[in-house]
């Protein structure tokens, strides 16, 4: 027996927090007085329709618990209100329990079958009522609880899917990143130091061949010659350093290094790069975070290069509502909204890695007949 059930019979208590709501469709006073009486004791709070139409209405407006229908109804059979409950989504899992003084085997079977979770039939025992009540909105409640946990699950499987493939492309980002750094040591570093190695053997075989005979001027002409070569491996090996982590962002900050970027681009390639922001109006970031948002930038800079076909750029550096906003934005070809998650598009989830390093958002627009926007957002709190 439930407390409910066990409080039949005594005086009506006021409605607990979190009490029960009953909607109850029947249009015989008699019974609604009765049932209304023993549901109000047992601590439920009811709810009345007299027609079919009114009980849909009102099961529409909710919040309910659980619906009784009586089968016979003035202007609609109570199944068919069933059913009509059943077709509607904010209804479908909301227990309904049918009341009737028939009990055939048709009846019965065909309120289940249309979705009703159980029958009573008249006159019925008050504690029993109760009892069916109870039971139903515990069970749909459990369903729900396991519904919830299921989806719960699935979103931690999908959070762990997504984790593994972003783990992925971090490494993939860091092998392109130690094959271009292997490149550019192979094509400039490396051609440069052979050729000098082979100037100064080429120098020592002649000395040797010539039995150290050889004129002082030539000597001097080769072994300048060596050095020139070695003097621009030492360029190529600041150029690939500073393209790392140029020394404008230690010295200087962030914005400092931008515009050295912008510049360097902008000879190497024509196009216009431009960098705005207000020295009144910016916080510097830390040394660590300034970095990502340099490669961030960088990587969107470098797809205006290979992607856009634009002639000209703009890096916009602001303060807005506590945060920090970077947006680099071109005039060229708009990018394709495939594009925007391919999981091809190993640079953009390169960018959007950073900046979850930082507890910063990467977000990329295309901006049809204006180009591409790349906007990052960090909230100055993090540091």
């Amino acid at each position: 027996m439930t407390n409910r059930a066990a409080s039949l019979g005594k005086a009506a208590r006021p409605t607990p927090v979190g009490a029960m709501h009953v909607l109850l469709v029947d249009d015989e006073e008699p019974l609604i007085r009765h049932v209304r009486r023993i549901l109000e004791h047992a601590g439920f709070v009811v709810h009345l329709a007299r027609s079919a139409r009114a009980g849909f209405d009102r099961a529409l407006g909710g919040p309910l618990d659980v619906v009784l229908i009586d089968k016979s109804l003035p202007d609609l059979d109570g199944i068919e209100l069933l059913r009509r409950m059943r077709r509607s989504d904010a209804l479908g899992t909301v227990p309904i329990i049918m009341l009737s003084g028939r009990a055939d085997e048709t009846t019965v079977t065909t309120a289940l079958g249309e979705g009703a979770d159980d029958f009573v039939l008249k006159p019925f025992n008050a504690r029993d009522l109760v009892a069916r009540i109870e039971a139903n909105v515990r069970l749909v409640r459990l369903r729900r609880a396991v519904t919830w946990r299921e989806g719960e699950l699935a979103q931690l499987k999908q959070s762990q899917k997504e984790l593994r493939s972003l783990l992925k492309v971090v490494e993939r980002v860091r092998d392109e990143e130690r094959r271009m750094l292997a490149r550019e040591v192979h094509d400039q570093l490396g051609q440069l130091l052979t050729a000098a190695k082979l100037e100064i053997r080429l120098l020592q075989k002649r000395l040797v061949e010539q039995a150290q005979s050889m004129p002082a001027e030539r000597v001097v002409a080769a072994l300048d010659t060596a050095l020139a070569t070695i003097d621009r491996a030492t360029a190529a090996v600041q150029d690939i350093s500073a393209q790392l982590r140029p020394p404008e962002l230690e010295e200087a900050g962030l914005v400092a290094a931008l515009r050295w970027q912008a510049a360097d681009l902008q000879a190497r390639t024509g196009i216009e790069f431009e960098v705005r922001h207000d020295p009144a109006n910016y916080v510097e970031q830390p040394p660590a975070v300034a970095a990502e948002l340099l490669r961030i930038c960088q990587e969107a800079m470098t797809n205006v290069l290979r992607h856009a076909r634009a002639s000209r750029a703009v890096v916009q550096v602001v303060m807005r509502n506590a945060c920090l906003l970077i947006r680099i934005c071109d005039d060229g070809v708009s990018i394709p909204r495939a594009r925007l998650h391919d999981p091809a598009s190993l640079g953009l989830k390169g960018m959007r890695e950073r900046g979850a390093r930082i507890q910063a958002s990467v977000h990329v627009y295309g901006r049809r007949g204006r180009g591409t926007m790349v906007a990052v957002r960090r909230r100055l709190a993090f540091v």
